[in-house]
């Protein structure tokens, strides 16, 4: 739902008539702005403020993709909007580059994998942990190339299962087409220079923040040196900080 109390901004009025026009929507900029709207909060009881739907509908004209269209999707996440993109919208931002000529797979080694999905449901507001768990055949790795008529070489992107996998029932039930479309997409991005969320990344991102046990400041280390003579014998106390290396993501 829109965000009542805002009324739509006046820029949007001439951006939703230009992409109504592009993609042959039919409608006026009012009526493509509660569609936008709608979109964004699929159904759920969340509000999204008029600048919300403006940010998502320059991302669609920045990359050229139907607002409408199963190609993007915009949800909120932390208060603001993203923007991710699915695999038919990858393919379609391909396919209309003049210099794109076909891509290929090549497949590493295939071994028998146990996965294991998240099923977890909430009883009476308390999350109850479940996982399921099937056995796939899975590729160790899969190259995707990207073939363009400019270049004497493709632009190669090699995905690995271990990194790339979700404890999702699509990437335990569906492995090698999950990492097959995670490195057509990353070759893609590469390819033509394309700073876009993924559907994985918004998996990603709707995961929980991971707690740390807090770091102390200082300790204590005591050691006692030896092989040396019985009067020289002696503790020594070293005081620092410990070299833990932040997490990275």
């Amino acid at each position: 739902m829109t965000d009542k109390n805002n009324a739509m901004p006046l820029e949007f009025s001439k951006l939703g008539n230009e992409l109504s026009k592009k993609f042959e929507l039919g409608f006026s900029a009012e009526i493509l702005y509660n569609k936008v709207a709608e979109k964004i909060t699929a159904g759920k009881q969340q509000t999204v403020s008029p600048n919300d739907v403006y940010s998502f509908m320059l991302e669609c004209k920045t990359l050229n993709l139907n607002p409408l269209a199963k190609h993007i999707y915009g949800f909120l996440q932390g208060g603001k909007v993203c923007t991710i993109v699915s695999i038919d919208g990858w393919r379609e931002i391909a396919n209309r580059e003049p210099n794109y000529d076909g891509y290929e797979f090549v497949y590493g080694d295939c071994v028998q994998r146990t996965l294991a999905y998240d099923t977890s449901d909430f009883v009476k507001g308390v999350k109850v942990p479940k996982q399921v768990s099937v056995e796939r055949k899975v590729y160790e790795w899969i190259e995707c190339k990207v073939y363009l008529k400019n270049r004497t070489r493709p632009v190669a992107f090699r995905t690995y299962f271990d990194e790339a996998f979700r404890p999702s029932q699509p990437w335990a039930c569906q492995p090698i087409q999950m990492l097959q479309n995670k490195a057509l997409v990353n070759a893609i991005k590469n390819a033509f220079s394309i700073s876009a969320y993924t559907e994985d990344d918004r998996d990603f991102m709707e995961t929980e923040t991971p707690t740390f046990a807090p770091v102390p400041e200082k300790q204590t280390i005591q050691y006692e040196v030896k092989n040396i003579p019985q009067n020289e014998q002696k503790q020594e106390q070293q005081t620092g900080f410990l070299n833990i290396e932040e997490p990275t993501f």
